[in-house]
């Protein structure tokens, strides 16, 4: 653990974080907590393909949090996993999946 995190935790204030997956190359997704809070987050196309996230505000131990998609990366969906619940210690394991949206072209 790192010191910032413990002297987090022994103010019994925490951050909400994860990680994001599947977000294409330049991609930009909003994602926010707790209906506000907005986090903006950018895939650089030469990064890994999992991105770290940490919100900013602070959230006291035993306040629920609420990770949402606010808005969806340009052709893709974003479904957030374990995001919600009750600060209890570190949130670490948030996790945004995106992934690419399909389209079938057809005709009568």
């Amino acid at each position: 653990m790192r010191p910032e995190e413990e002297e987090k935790l022994s103010d019994g204030i925490l951050f909400s974080g994860g990680s994001i997956s599947g977000l294409d190359n330049n991609g930009t997704v909003v994602i926010q907590n707790n209906g506000s809070d907005d986090l903006v987050v950018y895939r650089p196309g030469s990064s890994s393909s999992t991105i770290s996230f940490n919100f900013p505000t602070k959230i006291p131990s035993g306040n629920a949090f609420n990770v949402t998609v606010l808005v969806q990366p340009l052709a893709q969906t974003c479904t957030v996993n374990n995001g919600n619940g009750n600060v209890s210690g570190a949130i670490s394991n948030v996790s945004i999946i995106c992934s690419s949206q399909s389209f079938s072209v057809g005709g009568p």
